[in-house]
């Protein structure tokens, strides 16, 4: 269960967890006789880490991180378990801090690491489009190995249901729903920002705006998930825009929107910028897609009436709009965040 994080005025940040329930997390590690340090991997020999390698899970990470302390231990007892693994899967860690800045491997010109840790799945020697893994500095070996293992078998299945099955010619009626692709990462949604955001709104019909925080663990594993409902949404008819807010850097438009916790995602419909559905369902990809069809559904429905109405209809049925809501449902996979903006 991912850790709450919290943030409080006076630039206080408050962890949700006390280091002395764990303990010293590299203490540990040293004692562990079932720890395998993970290789420390660099711009200059990363590339042939993967090429060499079929299998490889990368934790980019920052040493004066918190969560990548808490998760580096656990990180390198993951190892131990996968380097015996049939077949056998290589961890490495990059450290993305170059004397206070960003590495160039960790920069937008590669693999624009945005949060720390963040883990990334590289297969096949290719160290193009891998696929984030949906962990945080909360995670265990456990899940990690539990997440690899799954792709692995993933890989299998795909590939004996290849060599078993016979081509299929592809068809698709108008009536067959849109498939969701749980893993596609070949679209990400757009990074908006104070300057641009009302823009971004007024000019499409749909926007669906995921405010996050790039230090929250909970974030940081739904962006991916985020990026596939994009690649599910844009395609769609009527197409929908998904944007995505930094809200450290853009606190003002955070605390115009009433974000108290992040990830959180609204949806704007008609370029209005104060009538939008909150969403609170579950953090997964089907949900969040069936979610906005039936918001689509609904706003379609109000504008058939509104037409009715118009051509003479005296009917007294109204369609409600979906409220901005508040609640105080569990948090323990969201970042908490009481005050936006900072002394």
């Amino acid at each position: 269960m991912q850790r709450p994080c919290l943030l409080v005025l006076a630039g206080l940040l408050v962890s949700g967890c006390l280091l002395s329930v764990r303990g010293d997390p590299a203490a540990a590690a040293e004692n562990d006789t079932s720890v395998v340090a993970t290789t420390e991997a660099t711009e200059a020999d990363f590339d042939e880490h993967i090429k060499e390698n079929p299998y490889v899970v990368v934790m980019f990470y920052a040493p004066w991180c918190f969560w990548s302390k808490m998760l580096l231990p656990e990180f390198d007892i993951a190892a131990a378990n996968l380097t015996v693994h049939d077949p056998p899967v290589k961890l490495i860690k990059v450290d993305c801090d170059c004397g206070g800045v960003r590495c160039e491997l960790c920069g937008s010109d590669r693999y624009n690491i945005t949060g720390y840790p963040t883990l990334k799945w590289f297969a096949d020697g290719s160290s193009d489009s891998p696929t984030p893994l949906p962990l945080g500095g909360s995670s265990s070996a456990d899940e990690i190995v539990e997440w690899v293992e799954g792709q692995l078998s993933n890989s299998t299945n795909q590939a004996d249901q290849t060599l078993a099955e016979e081509p299929v010619p592809f068809r698709r009626t108008q009536s067959d729903p849109a498939p969701v692709a749980e893993s596609d990462t070949s679209v990400v949604a757009i990074e908006a920002t104070e300057a641009d955001f009302d823009e971004h709104i007024k000019e499409s019909p749909y926007v669906l705006v995921m405010f996050y925080a790039w230090w929250c663990p909970a974030s940081q594993a739904m962006l991916p998930v985020f990026d596939n409902v994009t690649a599910n949404l844009t395609e769609r008819d009527p197409a929908v825009k998904l944007i995505k807010v930094e809200c450290d850097g853009n606190p003002d438009l955070c605390e115009k929107y009433w974000i108290e916790h992040v990830p959180m995602l609204k949806l704007f419909t008609d370029g209005n910028l104060t009538e939008l559905a909150t969403y609170e369902g579950e953090k997964g990809v089907k949900a969040i897609v069936d979610w906005v069809d039936g918001q689509l559904n609904n706003t379609t429905m109000a504008a058939h009436q509104a037409d009715a109405t118009l051509a003479g209809d005296e009917s007294d049925e109204a369609v409600e709009g979906v409220p901005l809501r508040r609640t105080e449902k569990d948090s323990s996979h969201r970042c908490q965040r009481f005050h936006l903006r900072r002394a």
